[in-house]
């Protein structure tokens, strides 16, 4: 355990560096700064009140049972290790083969009023169509290690997923209900209706909940058998009640479609009851790929779809062809139709079965705890869905949700076992209302833009929504599709408007059976727009105007279409017409704040000033309006004005300044800021108004503008700790710089002056440290280390070699030979190495420092990340590519799990991304890292810092091989200035870029 691990000492801290390709090395971050972290991480959890440390007793005691305690995160590639491909197969055949699916097939007869052959031919189309979609779903499962849900925000993005993930639990929640009614009516009529519907939903519940509670082993084990002895019983029940089955239903009690009934009738019955098998065969697909993520990466994906396309196939279709069959029996005999009607399927199972006996009731209680094999992989897969709507649900564990689903379905199951039929038709039709949305958007994506192929995902991403898409065109057209659903749809608790109309234009008699889905057709309107973006990241302009052209010809009046060609019209450089364009929207929506920000931007770019002021004005006084609380009389406007113009008089006029006004916007009211107060009246001057801040007062930068002549203006807003993600942030930073002794605090003090790139302000308190500090002080070794991290920066690397070697010497001398100083020491003995280009060296440094953080604090931990990136740096110079990938994205990985979200150690490990792809000339791939690194930085990083310059640099080499010379210029220049400023003229950085910047030049001439 981390809180067994003593640390004295604060680690050498020391900003990242980059060689001149860019390339940067991750010098070590750890017994302070990472080590800290655990440290305290593990003290607070120490201190956790007893009913949680029960309840993490209780899941320890429930692991030696095999209970899985892994949720929706991604299952790497290590963990893969389940061979028994088979189970693929299996686990369909089990859930099929339950009294669901078989009362699924009468709802043709019975419902639908179809005959049998017609019930027949629809329920083995509708199902060889609706499993296709749900065997290529389970394919991605062994391909990514990511559940079903979490794959999806690949297409529907981070937020996106979110919806789709609410409507899963709620579906899944809705098949869970109807599967304990069913199973309940077959229980009680082996009772002889003495027990109560609701006590046989809550048995069946308990038992599924138990499995699915365990996990992923347990399901597969029970679902690998339980099929048998149901498959057995459905072929004596079809051996038995054959004689009764026909295909008239011309009988007093009981009618099917009459002779001279229209054909339309009959072609919406068809759909209508097609519907629901579709439904039905589709519902998987949400979740098939959930049990296939064990597999091996490179298990084969044709065999993953067969045995998924005929597990279901073979045990779907059967089963439902078997419930038409049976109901016909209710034409015939009327036994069957009395039980049929007081007890529903389980009543027409048990007349059906009445001949045999006691053995026939032995097969109604299989046949009811059936049900059982379906609940299971729908609550399993319940519990990985709600994990995925928000963060905060991921606190969770799994299998707590299992319990919290089955109570719900168990409720709803009560409440709708009064109308079976109904219920049953209704969750089967709705669930392909949203099923056919979800994969529709889901296949899109994959086909047209990943092109089937897996390596165009980046895996490595499945929980950062800074990264995934944001898919806003794929959220809209799910949104418009569901729009189109409600109004087309025929269900026995609504009617949509077009689906009345149909139904008075078809028969009016017949009007609740009338065509019961219009398929969300906007989806075309979704790949236009989603076209467009594309062609436009290609820079494909004319594609892109093409397509959304043709999305805003078929929705003339949505505000994101105007917004989007407006940013394609910026991309090309056109700021009139984009000001035009974005006119346009803003005249559809005037009251929103994004897009008259916007509008104002575009025709301030346009140079149309007048405008882009009148709009500006507009929307800020309606901002104020909403938002500001009244002003006092001291505070109106025209004082304002004084007093800025008073504070001007304060201002240096010399010219080598730039001669700042803060205007500082404190509300006293917002809870968490740090406080203030007017101190007018014990000020020497009274006659000016004085406001003492707080140290360490937060401050939200909101406008920088110039005024005249060489003021500037730069508003500014007191915020609290709480606001957005800067909690996070800051816990971070005290756990970062909490150490106790003056020496530490002084060293600690110097890392961080390296890190603001302030050098020689750091050299003087290692000096000071080292005059002062006798030779066997227990700082002293960390000083030698800190000399070498100073040396290192300033690229001289024999210096630094030294110092470090003397450290780790010195250590060796003291500690355990598993210490994690050691690692310490080794890594930034590796860090040298790689700059003297002396990699065989530098990897075993790194190695050495990996073995020893990885038996100290595991696998996932920033220790860890920091040699791995590094190792990956070493796999790079070598163009072992593939390794050096795995490398940067498993530290990638680490960090972004236990770091803050712009913290620069996830910068580097996206920059070191992106240089793998830049190797490769993957340069769209290459670019895409460059920027999200470069966004991190420009956070969290000085403008002169080294590494602000590599990103500038990396992403000016990208450009200039798309031979965007122009772009590729502007930054190259950029890191000339971030160069000269840091290192000076001379300096080798320097002159290397100034040579790529006079090699674009000249290519640009030559055009």
């Amino acid at each position: 355990m981390l809180k067994d691990h003593r640390i004295t000492t604060i680690s050498s801290i020391v900003s990242l560096a980059s060689n001149e390709n860019g390339i940067e090395l991750n010098d070590t971050r750890t017994s302070n700064d990472n080590h800290s972290i655990g440290l305290h991480t593990s003290c607070f959890r120490e201190k956790c009140n007893s009913i949680t440390s029960c309840f993490h007793q209780l899941v320890k005691r429930l692991a030696c049972l095999n209970l899985e305690q892994r949720g929706s995160e991604r299952i790497s590639p290590e963990d893969r290790t389940d061979l028994t491909i088979i189970n693929t197969a299996i686990i369909w055949i089990s859930a099929n083969l339950i009294i669901p699916c078989f009362a699924g097939g009468t709802l043709g007869p019975a419902v639908f009023k179809l005959s049998l052959y017609d019930s027949f031919a629809t329920i083995i189309f509708f199902n060889l169509l609706g499993t296709i979609p749900v065997a290529a779903m389970a394919c991605f499962g062994p391909a990514s290690g990511l559940r079903t849900m979490i794959f999806s925000r690949y297409s529907w993005g981070y937020y996106g997923a979110s919806i789709i993930s609410i409507s899963n639990v709620i579906a899944s929640i809705g098949w869970a209900a109807v599967n304990s009614i069913t199973g309940a009516q077959t229980l009680r009529v082996v009772f002889n209706d003495s027990l109560p519907i609701a006590v046989g939903i809550i048995i069946i519940a308990i038992i599924s909940m138990i499995v699915s509670f365990i996990g992923y082993k347990w399901i597969h084990a029970y679902e690998r058998y339980s099929w048998i002895p149901v498959f057995i019983g459905y072929c004596i029940l079809a051996g038995v009640g054959a004689k009764y089955f026909t295909n008239s239903g011309m009988v007093s009690y009981n009618t099917t479609i009459p002779i001279n009934s229209s054909h339309r009738l009959k072609v919406s019955r068809i759909l209508s009851f097609g519907a629901t098998c579709f439904g039905a065969s589709i519902s998987w697909c949400a979740c098939s790929a959930d049990y296939n993520t064990y597999f091996p990466e490179d298990t084969s994906q044709l065999k993953i779809f067969l045995l998924t396309y005929f597990g279901n196939l073979l045990s779907m279709i059967p089963i439902q062809l078997l419930g038409a069959a049976t109901y016909t029996g209710t034409y015939t005999s009327e036994k069957w139709n009395r039980a049929y009607e007081k007890n529903n399927v389980g009543g027409l199972l048990g007349a059906s079965l009445s001949s045999l006996g006691g053995f026939g009731k032995f097969l109604l209680i299989l046949f009811a705890l059936s049900t059982i094999a379906c609940n299971i992989p729908n609550i399993y897969s319940l519990s990985l869905s709600a994990q995925v709507i928000a963060p905060i649900f991921k606190r969770i564990p799994r299998f707590l949700y299992t319990v919290i689903g089955t109570a719900l379905y168990i409720l709803l199951a009560i409440v709708a076992a009064s109308k079976f039929n109904d219920s049953l038709a209704s969750i089967m039709g709705v669930s392909s209302y949203w099923f056919a949305i979800f994969i529709v958007i889901v296949f899109e994506d994959h086909l047209f833009f990943r092109r089937c192929s897996f390596k165009n995902y980046n895996f490595d991403i499945w929980d950062s929504y800074q990264l995934l898409p944001i898919s806003l065109a794929a959220i809209l057209s799910g949104i418009v599709g569901i729009v189109g659903i409600i109004l087309g749809m025929s269900q026995t608790w609504f009617n949509g408007p077009i689906a009345k109309a149909i139904a008075r234009d078809t028969d009016a008699q017949d009007s609740e059976n009338s065509i019961e889905e219009i398929e969300p057709l906007t989806n075309i309107f979704w790949l236009q727009f989603y076209l467009a973006q594309h062609y436009d990241y290609l820079s494909d302009i004319n594609k892109a105007f093409g397509y959304i052209d043709q999305a805003i010809c078929d929705i003339s009046t949505l505000v994101e279409l105007y917004m989007y060609k407006t940013k394609i019209f910026k991309h090309v450089g056109d700021y009139q017409t984009a000001a035009s364009w974005v006119d346009e929207a803003q005249s559809l929506d005037t009251a929103d704040p994004y897009v008259n920000c916007k509008c104002t931007q575009y025709f301030l770019r346009a140079n149309h000033i007048n405008t882009a002021l009148e709009i500006a004005e507009k929307f800020i006084q309606i901002y104020i309006h909403l938002y500001d609380y009244p002003p006092s009389e001291q505070d109106n406007d025209k004082n304002d004005n004084l007093y800025a113009k008073k504070a001007l008089d304060f201002v240096d006029p010399a010219d080598d300044l730039r001669q700042i006004f803060f205007d500082i916007d404190a509300d006293p009211r917002i809870k968490g800021v740090k406080p203030f107060a007017e101190v007018s009246a014990h000020s020497a001057h009274p006659d000016e108004r004085e406001v003492l801040m707080t140290v360490g007062s937060i401050y939200r930068i909101l406008d920088i503008s110039r005024g005249d002549g060489k003021v500037w203006t730069i508003k500014m807003r007191l915020c609290s700790e709480d606001e957005n993600n800067m909690r996070s942030t800051l816990e971070h930073m005290k756990m970062e710089n909490l150490v106790k002794g003056h020496e530490q605090k002084r060293l600690l003090f110097a890392a961080r002056l390296m890190q603001m790139n302030k050098l020689n302000e750091a050299e003087k308190h290692l000096i000071h440290l080292y005059d002062t500090l006798p030779r066997d002080h227990k700082a002293i070794v960390l000083l030698y280390s800190k000399f070498g991290d100073l040396a290192f920066e300033k690229d001289d690397f024999a210096a630094s070699l030294k110092w470090h070697q003397k450290a780790l010497k010195r250590k060796n001398e003291t500690l355990q030979q598993d210490d994690t100083n050691l690692a310490e020491s080794y890594n930034s003995i590796g860090n040298v190495y790689a700059k003297q280009n002396a990699y065989k060296e530098a990897y075993e440094s790194y190695k050495k420092a990996l073995e020893i953080w990885k038996q100290a604090f595991g696998e996932e931990h920033l220790a860890s990340a920091t040699s791995l990136s590094n190792i990956g740096n070493v796999f790079n110079q070598e163009k072992r590519y593939a390794e050096a990938l795995q490398c940067h994205n498993k530290a990638l990985m680490i960090r972004k799990k236990f770091l803050p979200s712009d913290h620069p150690d996830v910068a580097a490990s996206l920059n070191n991304v992106g240089l793998i792809y830049l190797c490769n000339s993957r340069w769209q791939e290459a670019l895409q890292y460059f920027e999200q690194s470069l966004a991190i930085k420009e956070k969290s990083l000085s403008f002169q810092h080294p590494l602000i310059g590599a990103t500038w640099e990396s992403m000016a080499f990208v450009y200039e091989q798309k031979q965007e010379l122009h772009k590729a210029l502007i930054y190259y220049k950029k890191a000339a200035d971030c160069y000269r400023l840091r290192f000076g003229p001379t300096h080798r950085k320097h002159v290397n870029v100034e040579k790529s910047i006079q090699r674009v030049e000249s290519k640009m001439k030559q055009k």
